[in-house]
């Protein structure tokens, strides 16, 4: 990671195509077998990668590339991994820059709005459900050796996920589905996803993590000499009463807070919870969050950012202890197929 606050220049401009740069690896990183040869590591492919939340959680598996079209969120990518970052609509991606990625998996966090239940729950005629339909399409042709994703509840139900779960079986994919959350692991906050996995070798298994005990929430706190660097936490009481009734406020001994979505800072109801401190109520900062989402203090969220646009990008990312325990799962069905 890079230590600094100031994002490198590693973003690859939309009119160029990717030059694959893969990590060292370690050297006990133990070797696999994919698709009948050896290799040191699983190579993968990070579509709609946001901030990076995948990178993050990745360990012994190689990112060989990430894909997204904000260019707020590659200023938070590459201020964190050298791995390259493409700024590009997916939808628009020839099959032949995919493939040249060579991965055998290919992560997908595509956007939640077509399928969660406070939208309009257009499905597949949502224009940002596109990018999704074109990879599942191309996932038949290319046929990486897995296919994991991530989205809200609601999309397994979705005329989507019955597309891709068509698509995929017809080309030999194998499926299998869990709903994980936050608070799962210990974080004292409510993330609901709904998480596949789809393999051509091996048989995908999810299953929840073994139980454990929550954390409390002032273990996510920022300093007090950190929070010079936010604007925007105050929030009235007055302003909170009048939404009561659609307000989470929690205090730091609790262990549990809600969702924070990318409206948090903008919208005052169930955008996520407000912190209840000695001098009143306030909104969590972008490091708390971060901290909330499985982000260590190393990540860094570049100052050039304001908070709301860095509350806005860390609504959008996803929990890296639910990733984590999805390529855990990855990695044993790939194992299983190559034993």
């Amino acid at each position: 990671m890079n230590g600094d606050s100031t994002p490198m220049d590693r973003t690859i401009p939309s009119g160029q195509t990717p030059k694959i740069c893969a990590r060292p690896l370690e050297p006990e990183e133990a070797s696999i077998s994919v698709n009948g040869y050896r290799k040191s590591a699983l190579r993968l492919l990070e579509l709609f990668s946001g901030i990076g939340a995948v990178s993050a959680a990745c360990g012994e598996i190689e990112v060989v590339g990430s894909i997204d079209i904000s260019q707020p969120a590659a200023s938070v990518y590459t201020a964190n991994f050298s791995t390259p970052n493409l700024v590009r609509e997916i939808s628009a991606l020839p099959d032949q820059l995919l493939a040249d990625y060579q991965a055998d998996v290919w992560w997908m966090s595509p956007p939640c709005q077509p399928f969660t239940r406070r939208g309009l729950q257009a499905d597949i005629h949502d224009p940002r459900c596109q990018a999704f339909l074109r990879l599942i399409d191309a996932i038949s042709r290319i046929q990486p050796t897995v296919v994991a994703m991530e989205n809200v509840h609601g999309f397994e139900s979705s005329l989507a996920f019955a597309r891709m779960q068509e698509v995929l079986g017809d080309v030999g994919y194998r499926i299998a589905t869990e709903k994980l959350c936050s608070s799962q692991f210990g974080v004292p906050n409510l993330r609901p996803r709904f998480f596949v996995i789809a393999t051509r070798v091996g048989e995908p298994s999810l299953a929840p993590p073994d139980s454990t005990t929550v954390q409390p929430i002032e273990q996510f706190l920022d300093a007090p000499e950190q929070f010079s660097r936010w604007e925007g936490l105050e929030v009235s009481e007055q302003q909170l009463r009048e939404y009561a009734h659609a307000v989470s406020i929690v205090t730091p001994s609790e262990d549990l807070s809600r969702c924070f979505t990318s409206a948090y800072g903008q919208s005052i109801v169930r955008s996520g919870s407000y912190l209840r401190v000695p001098d009143g109520i306030r909104r969590f900062s972008p490091s708390e969050v971060a901290r909330l989402l499985g982000f260590s203090d190393e990540f860094v969220l570049p100052e050039d950012l304001t908070t709301r646009q860095l509350w806005k990008l860390l609504g959008n990312s996803l929990n890296i202890h639910c990733v984590r325990h999805v390529l855990r799962a990855v990695q044993r069905a790939v194992k299983e197929g190559a034993d």
